[in-house]
């Protein structure tokens, strides 16, 4: 199956919006089971955390607020490699696109670039 959303962009762009000193915004990468159409396959995805408390998600359109708790539950995430806003706009310039950049998340199968 061939991935078709745009979660590393979409949740890279939105860290992009954000104060490089802001300590309450991280730019997440990891894997979750599949929802929906792609339900049961694990896949690599990105997100937002914002204050430890909620995750904002970005992806194919959405603007969705949900306790991280219930969002790491019901996506079953794991391998989660979190970056401040300095450090996504860090690994965006010296990687040369909008993720995943560490071996724990699977690889963006569309090799999305910033």
């Amino acid at each position: 199956m061939t991935a078709t959303g745009d979660c590393y962009e979409a949740a890279g762009r939105y860290i992009a919006t954000a104060d490089l000193g802001d300590d309450t915004m991280r730019l997440c990468h990891g894997t979750a089971m599949g929802q929906g159409p792609i339900a049961g396959i694990r896949h690599g995805h990105a997100w937002i955390e914002l204050n430890d408390i909620l995750v904002l998600e970005v992806a194919n359109g959405n603007h969705l607020l949900i306790p991280r708790s219930v969002y790491y539950a019901m996506g079953e995430i794991e391998n989660i490699v979190r970056y401040s806003p300095r450090e996504a706009a860090e690994q965006m310039v010296q990687q040369e696109h909008w993720g995943p950049w560490h071996r724990e998340t699977p690889t963006d199968p569309k090799g999305d670039r910033p």
